[in-house]
């Protein structure tokens, strides 16, 4: 039996081990692994640095991290710069994936590769660990608490009915890799557009990276139409991939959002897109994923003292308090971005106010207020844990 299970090896699962494993847990975590298809890029902005750092992984984010020349908001051919070079940088999720998971194994986790987590296991109303499958077989693993941090498409929380999709999907998010556009940009690129926003990323080959969100549209439609409708709303934009060759995807990535009323139940833990994601067109979701991770662990650790305390709403206090008025602050731009009215304001605010465009979306604002120095190597706590019969 471990004391922690931790569902999930993106970066919320990888800190959330990282930080149990310091303070002497037994801890395991699981990860499915990435879908091979997807590339995924990951923005790396001052507040998510600062949350590593927080949690002492800056050194090995930032020796995989690319650069990035700059952060330019656009709308049609307005041009405003919300980071300069070095400001910001770029790494392959898969790569900063495998990176954090050795580092949670270096400090005592046991990291599963290729690993599913599936239904929990429960005593009454209370998770007391779950089912493991590796592809070949399945297994029961009892835990004191659980962790699940595998994503918003988590089987963990969807099965305990703590995590939600809408029934209509009115967004969606398509992704594919151009050669040949015209003008590549030299840092990363965000586009209003009429009926949502597209991020234009550079690719060390000369390729770029287009992500495009915006309204769902009719049921059926293929992928690189619907990107190429939403684009066709920027004609500065659609000029320049006019000539630009698919060498990669589309591929279709949702859902959008997903809802988490509370970030968790009894026994049971959320962290990173488990416990809710919201489209934004910032550098917030990776800081507060490693914050949420982290939180997500700190908790967990009183818990283990404590076998009375209502971790899950523990963990809802913490987070508002951490980063509540960030994510609000992100669906509040992500709203005035759908609407030309909103995209006009935006624009004037990092315009004319440029702390302000930089904090709503390049993440500047993003400060390690869920990660403390606490989160550092520690001397392992002391004492036995109480485990459940």
């Amino acid at each position: 039996m471990v004391e922690v299970l931790v569902a999930g090896g993106g970066p919320a699962g990888a800190v959330a081990a990282l930080v149990l494993a310091r303070r002497g847990v037994r801890v395991l975590l699981a990860d499915a692994g990435l879908d091979p298809g997807v590339p995924g890029t990951i923005t790396v902005g001052p507040g998510a640095l600062a949350a590593f750092s927080a949690v002492g992984l800056a050194s090995e984010v930032t020796a995989v991290m690319r650069p990035l020349a700059g952060l330019d908001l656009r709308r049609g051919p307005r041009r405003i710069s919300l980071a300069g070079p070095g400001e910001m940088g770029l790494v392959a999720a898969r790569t900063l994936g495998e990176g954090l998971r050795q580092a949670a194994a270096r400090a005592g986790a046991q990291v599963r590769e290729g690993v599913h987590v599936g239904d929990p296991l429960l005593d009454g109303a209370v998770v007391r660990g779950a089912t493991l499958t590796d592809g070949t077989r399945r297994v029961r693993l009892p835990a004191a608490v659980t962790i699940a941090a595998d994503g918003r498409g988590s089987m963990l929380a969807r099965s305990l009915g703590l995590l939600h999709h809408p029934r209509v999907m009115r967004r969606r998010a398509v992704v594919a890799r151009f050669a040949g556009m015209v003008d590549p940009p030299a840092g990363k690129e965000l586009h209003l557009l009429r009926e949502g926003w597209a991020a234009v990323t550079p690719l060390p080959d000369g390729e770029v990276l287009l992500h495009v969100v915006g309204s769902a549209g009719r049921e059926g439609e293929a992928p690189l139409h619907a990107m190429r409708r939403l684009v066709a709303s920027d004609p500065h934009l659609a000029a320049r991939l006019v000539v630009a060759e698919v060498v990669g995807g589309p591929w279709a990535v949702g859902p959008v959002e997903a809802m988490a009323p509370r970030p968790g139940g009894p026994g049971v833990l959320l962290a990173g897109d488990a416990a809710g994601c919201v489209e934004t067109l910032g550098g917030h979701g990776l800081h507060v994923a490693v914050c949420g991770g982290a939180l997500a662990a700190r908790v967990a650790l009183a818990v283990l003292e404590r076998p009375e305390l209502a971790g899950h709403l523990e963990l809802a206090r913490r987070r508002h308090a951490a980063f509540g008025a960030e994510l609000r602050m992100a669906r509040a731009v992500r709203l005035m971005a759908g609407r030309p009215a909103g995209q006009r304001v935006l624009v004037a605010l990092a315009g004319h106010v440029p702390a302000v465009g930089r904090a709503v979306l390049g993440g500047f604002a993003a400060r390690a207020s869920g990660c403390t120095v606490a989160d550092r190597p520690a001397s392992p706590r002391q004492g036995r844990v109480q485990e459940p019969s």
